[in-house]
């Protein structure tokens, strides 16, 4: 267990005029400089390997346990993302292979999900960031371009301060959010306030203190995303890399482990402005050739393109010929004219069900992995990582016992 530095940078800097919710958040939205920009990026995504908190010896990038490199392309409304997850090569000195290749597509009021290798689509109602801790929008200053999740700034605004001050022209603003318990989960902006605004990074802490008073005696996992390094563009100034340190330690039955730590880095390694006539249109379209499988999560619906039946909030139809593509408003009256029935005797369901074609979508994460993202819906914004250091420290207790 351990007590949060950001607390201590808290208590010994100045007060300053209390800066509203409101105040603060319109100044988040007005950070993300990319908005109404046009721009293709590149950037890579590493998870080094965890260790002991007291281990300082200095952490290498390619002693990564994780890794991903993506490229944004956004133009008006429309927004493409492809995503590349890496296996370790063979031999040191190698470069490291694509296992899994993802891309997504944001348009018309649609996110569509697809894998290469797998011939199915999926589609979604609002955009995210596909990036294990979901840090890609906040990284590119584009949150609120797309309807996606709550921003950082929809949680400021809605959420309740508990402590700000601002030390050597920097804002620490601490804060819960409304729907979790502040004695609980707490966050912490921080950001520079002049000559113009710039956010530096944010905290997340969890404790496991039954009152809000004891809440930084017992923090036991903390989050700490940060841009490192800024490039100019242009008049643009962008984070060129960020990083994310996680803090762990966790309760077993003889008290808390020692903490153990783990660094994650965003870097970026191109990124341009473009005009609508150089990007193919065709970058934005989903194509559904013959055999696709397709699960529309926004209403539960599944089918297969050439195929004659298609599931609709699990109830499965037939229709009179063949599905060509996405119903769309045309559902309701294909619904009308076709019967409820049940797959034919002796054969696999003819439509895809939405929970299989869903499950195909993503790599399928190690159980750390998993816990990571768990944990991430569970609390919220910038919590994703936190879990490495809990995991692999009950592991260990496990197997001591």
């Amino acid at each position: 267990m351990f007590v949060a530095t950001l607390a201590t940078a808290l208590v010994q800097a100045e007060p300053v005029n209390k800066l509203s919710a409101d105040d603060l958040a319109d100044k988040l939205e007005a950070a993300n400089v990319l908005l109404n920009r046009d721009f293709d990026t590149t950037f890579e995504y590493r998870v080094l390997k965890a260790s002991r908190l007291e281990d300082e010896r200095p952490r290498q990038a390619e002693d990564w346990e994780f890794f991903e490199s993506f490229r944004y392309v956004t133009l008006g409304a429309n927004l493409y993302t492809q995503r590349l997850v890496y296996e370790r090569p063979a031999a040191a000195g190698l470069e490291p292979n694509v296992k899994y290749r993802q891309e997504n597509i944001w348009a018309d009021g649609t996110w569509a999900l697809r894998v290469e290798g797998q011939q199915a689509v999926s589609f979604y109602a609002q955009p995210r960031p596909t990036d294990l801790q979901t840090k890609g929008f906040i990284f590119n200053l584009l949150e609120g371009r797309y309807p996606s999740y709550q921003t950082l700034a929809d949680l400021v605004r809605t959420g309740t301060v508990l402590n700000q001050s601002v030390k050597d022209g920097v804002l620490s603003y601490r804060f819960a959010r409304h729907d979790t318990p502040a004695w609980r989960v707490q966050h912490v902006i921080r950001a520079q306030m002049e000559p113009a605004f710039v956010l530096l990074g944010y905290t997340t802490e969890l404790s496991d203190s039954p009152t809000l008073e004891d809440f930084q005696r017992q923090v036991h996992l903390r989050n700490t995303y940060t841009v490192v390094e800024w490039q100019q563009v242009g008049d643009l100034r962008i984070p060129r890399i960020a990083q994310i340190e996680s803090f762990g330690s966790a309760k077993g039955l003889q008290g808390y482990s020692p903490p153990l730590s783990s660094l994650t880095f965003y870097t970026r390694r191109s990124f341009r402005e473009i005009l609508e006539n150089e990007v193919d249109p065709k970058l934005f379209m989903v194509p559904l050739p013959i055999g696709t499988s397709v699960y529309d999560d926004r209403i539960k619906l599944s089918f297969e393109i050439g195929n004659t039946y298609l599931s609709l909030d699990g109830t499965l139809y037939q229709l009179d010929g063949p599905i060509m593509e996405h119903p769309g408003d045309r559902l309701g009256e294909m619904i009308r004219n076709a019967t409820p029935q049940h797959p034919p005797s002796g054969s696999s369901s003819p439509a895809p069900s939405a929970q299989a074609t869903a499950a195909t979508m993503e790599p399928t994460p190690s159980g750390l992995l998993r816990s990571r993202i768990v944990l991430a819906g569970l609390v919220g914004v910038g919590v994703a990582l936190l879990t490495l250091a809990v995991i692999r420290a009950r592991r260990a207790q496990r197997k001591a016992a």
